[in-house]
């Protein structure tokens, strides 16, 4: 007499069959610490940013623009005149009439705008004359711009050799601080540290200007005091992650192998 296997039940005993043998390809899961470090170092900026406009009305569209080019002419050869490593850059030129309303609510073309945009950069040889040098670009610029000139904002920042040596340094720093949180989270747990097995950085950040004191309002081209400029400090931070492999016992000196 013949036996007769069910095809389902002999499927079944394939699969346990082979759920019961291991994997070789499997990974094995290995205990592990993730830690984060931060620091920072606090650098000086190099590097000024001045926003001008020349602003005139009159007339006709000739009179205002007219006026507002050489009066720009003007501005940018005092600015660039002011010291070395200044340039000037034309960000805007605007051209509207004036436009007031009669009691008849009908329009009154009273004549003609013209305004010129311009972005003063500073970055002198040596960071320590960065003030210095902002202030002589501001004062020559008024001087040349006289009532037609306002400066809109004033802000210094870092050049990106200055950001890119400050951030290497803040590292530094960075995975230092996270090494000597690992050192004491293991003793503390009671584990050994091991290798790094990954390190994350993410330090990634797009220049940061600071603000300064602006002028604000036209000046007058009169002789008038030295314009004081303070660009004072600015801190540039430093972020990292690092992931140790942790076995049972005593913790190894992670903050100690680190340096």
């Amino acid at each position: 007499m013949r036996s007769f296997v069910s095809p389902l039940l002999l499927l079944g005993l394939l699969v346990l069959g082979a759920s019961a043998q291991a994997d070789p390809a499997a990974p094995e899961s290995h205990p592990k610490l993730s830690v984060t470090g931060s620091a920072s170092v606090t650098v000086e900026p190099d590097v000024g940013k001045i926003s001008v406009s020349i602003t005139v009305g009159e007339k006709s569209v000739g009179e205002a623009c007219g006026i507002a080019a050489n009066t720009t002419d003007a501005v940018i050869k005092a600015a660039e005149g002011s010291g070395p490593g200044v340039t000037v850059t034309t960000t805007n030129i605007n051209v509207q009439p004036n436009i007031t309303y009669g009691p008849d609510n009908q329009q009154i073309n009273s004549g003609f705008t013209c305004t010129q945009s311009l972005l003063i950069e500073v970055e002198p040889k040596q960071e320590a004359q960065l003030d210095a040098a902002i202030s002589a670009a501001v004062d020559a610029t008024l001087a040349a711009g006289g009532n037609y000139l306002q400066v809109s904002s004033m802000e210094s920042a870092l050049s990106d050799g200055l950001r890119r040596t400050a951030t290497n340094q803040a590292r530094e720093k960075a995975v230092e601080d996270a090494a000597t949180t690992a050192d004491i989270l293991a003793k503390a747990a009671k584990v050994t540290l091991g290798d790094i097995l990954s390190i994350t950085d993410s330090n990634w950040a797009p220049p940061s200007p600071i603000p300064l004191a602006s002028a604000g309002a036209a000046m007058d081209s009169a002789e008038f005091a030295p314009t004081p400029v303070q660009t004072g400090t600015t801190d540039v931070l430093a972020n990292v992650a690092i992931e140790y492999a942790i076995s049972s016992g005593g913790a190894g000196p992670a903050a100690e192998g680190g340096n």
